[in-house]
């Protein structure tokens, strides 16, 4: 009994791939993303600080793009979080930050953080700035040039010549 796989590449169409790899929610344009930051109360103790599992400054990145300082929100968001534009698409936030924000308590529509967040991430990286440099590492500068045998191993002192 030998039945075939039913497994093959190509069997969608790039159309129907597209289709279905879609944003779900379309990214905002800068003006949209300057009236949605300006929402925002930058809370003292912010509730949606509290309520973020990798504990961004959230209030702290919401006024860099107000102030229009994408690239420094953007560095706000990485520094805590290098996943950052990644978590602004898939992290539940109508559970979390977004849930805890004061606003929901006065209106019914909270900031949407994960959309600016979006916003600034996808800035720093489809302009193709670097943001962090890497550290320099020490130990490889030294590490096996000078004295072949284990790292850490000094050659025994010279003697003091007459």
């Amino acid at each position: 009994m030998t039945t075939g796989s039913d497994i093959a590449a190509g069997r969608l169409g790039a159309d129907r791939i597209a289709e279905d790899f879609a944003e779900i929610h379309p990214p905002l344009d800068r003006r949209t993303a300057l009236i949605e930051s300006s929402r925002c109360y930058f809370c003292y103790d912010a509730p949606c600080i509290e309520a973020c599992p990798t504990g961004i400054d959230i209030p702290a990145f919401i006024k860099g793009i107000a102030t229009d300082n994408v690239k420094g929100a953007a560095q706000t968001i990485l520094t805590a979080n290098i996943m950052g534009g990644m978590c602004a698409r898939v992290c539940p936030v109508e559970e979390l930050c977004e849930d805890a924000c004061v606003r929901n308590h006065q209106e019914e529509k909270p900031v949407t953080i994960s959309a600016l967040q979006r916003y600034a991430t996808d800035h720093v990286f489809l302009g193709g700035e670097q943001l962090f440099s890497r550290a320099v590492d020490r130990q490889a500068r030294c590490r096996g040039r000078r004295w072949p045998g284990r790292p850490g191993l000094r050659p025994p002192p010279r003697r003091a010549r007459p």
